[in-house]
């Protein structure tokens, strides 16, 4: 990978001068305006700033700019996780390698995903003190009419499945490019194999953000408690004294018919257009397993909470599968599994691992209300009808 040694590391270095520089095209100063840690999600694994200028030939510019995490983030060992897990090398490979190919096999993508401009990686240099750093400026959707939805927030029909058929489009995808190229993903992009392959870490330590969840599980057990649920209380401490096992079990399964996950497609990372499809961001945890996992989440975190019962859950789950089998037959490829095989995975292993998923960000989600009615208790129900408790306690 080029180094580039004027990387900015805070936002305050993000200037007129750097932008002249990336752009080839100087920038008119009296124009400039950025407005910093602009997340409108939970945002620990970055910092973020909108960036607004005129260039000499007064065309307007708006972008995001993405950095590392702050060493003073909300969330103590962000930096160490994103720095640990090369959370900022497999966004940046994913915009510069992975996604143009992509798009290339399946064009419908590129009306699912945010352009990247310029994304690059400083490595640290200790005798010119010089730190590692990485950068990624995206354009900039909410001026093209795009906003961005909240976990709580109520998400209409047609985006919800919006977000499926960019789930379906983006799993099959990686199965063409597989195809195409006569060898799985990991071995053309290593550092797609990540903390969902069990065998990239020890097993006495969690991965990822997974390493969270010591912390996260006394805040799910507050939402318990504050709702009445305190039932699910003894269940909820055998997990978490069990949990390295546990996700250990769930990641070896999620090998056996794997391809690319985005890994964290919630409302936060995707925005809205009243007329055009969702953009979705944030391919900091994009990884290589079962596309159970991520549908999983998706549906779970995505659908309104009225409606977070088994009924919608199945409904959108037919509607998946029935549209990745079309995929796979229209694009040569033979389903690795039948309905009833892809239905058992998700309500086993796929239900499993977004139960983790919820567990592992509760501490993030547990402040997140909406009229008085908390989304993630409605989750937890939903968890709790769908047996996922009992799941995790019988991989134990």
């Amino acid at each position: 990978m080029k180094t580039i040694v004027n990387l900015p590391t805070e936002l305050d270095d993000i200037t007129p001068d750097w932008f002249s520089n990336i752009l080839k095209t100087p920038v008119n100063p009296s124009t400039w305006k950025s407005f910093h840690n602009v997340h409108d999600g939970t945002g620990f694994l970055s910092l973020m700033a909108r960036i607004e200028f005129e260039d000499e030939a007064n065309e307007k510019h708006n972008y995001i700019v993405k950095l590392l995490p702050s060493m003073n983030s909300s969330v103590e060992s962000a930096r160490e996780i994103v720095l640990n897990d090369k959370f900022d090398k497999i966004e940046i490979e994913s915009y510069r390698e992975l996604l143009p190919k992509l798009t290339k096999e399946f064009p419908v993508l590129e009306n699912y995903i945010c352009k990247a401009i310029y994304a690059e990686i400083q490595n640290e240099d200790v005798k010119a003190g010089i730190p590692y750093s990485s950068v990624i400026v995206m354009e900039d959707l909410k001026p093209m009419g795009y906003s961005t939805i909240h976990f709580t927030e109520l998400i209409n029909e047609k985006i919800f499945y919006q977000g499926l058929d960019f789930l379906g489009n983006f799993h099959v995808s990686s199965l063409c490019l597989e195809k195409k190229a006569k060898s799985s993903l990991p071995n053309i992009y290593p550092w797609s194999v990540n903390w969902y392959n069990p065998d990239t870490y020890e097993e006495s330590k969690l991965p990822g953000l997974f390493s969270l969840l010591p912390g996260a599980i006394p805040f799910v057990f507050q939402v318990l408690e504050r709702n009445s649920k305190d039932h699910l209380m003894p269940i909820f401490k055998k997990i978490g004294a069990n949990m390295n096992d546990i996700l250990i079990k769930i990641l070896r399964k999620g090998q056996q018919h794997p391809c690319l996950i985005h890994g964290d497609l919630w409302p936060h990372n995707f925005l809205i257009h009243q007329d055009k499809p969702i953009k979705v961001i944030d391919w900091q945890l994009l990884g290589y397993t079962d596309p159970t996992y991520d549908l999983a989440c998706y549906i779970i975190s995505t659908l309104n909470a009225e409606t977070l019962d088994v009924e919608s859950v199945e409904k959108a789950l037919v509607y998946y599968y029935n549209l990745y089998e079309k995929l796979c037959k229209q694009h040569g490829l033979t389903p690795s599994r039948t309905w009833e095989e892809f239905k058992k995975q998700f309500y086993t292993y796929g239900i499993g691992f977004a139960q983790v998923w919820a567990m592992s960000g509760g501490e993030c989600l547990a402040n997140m209300k909406c009229d008085g009615n908390d989304k993630l208790v409605k989750i937890y129900e939903l968890f709790e009808t769908l047996k996922a408790q009992e799941f995790l306690v019988s991989l134990i």
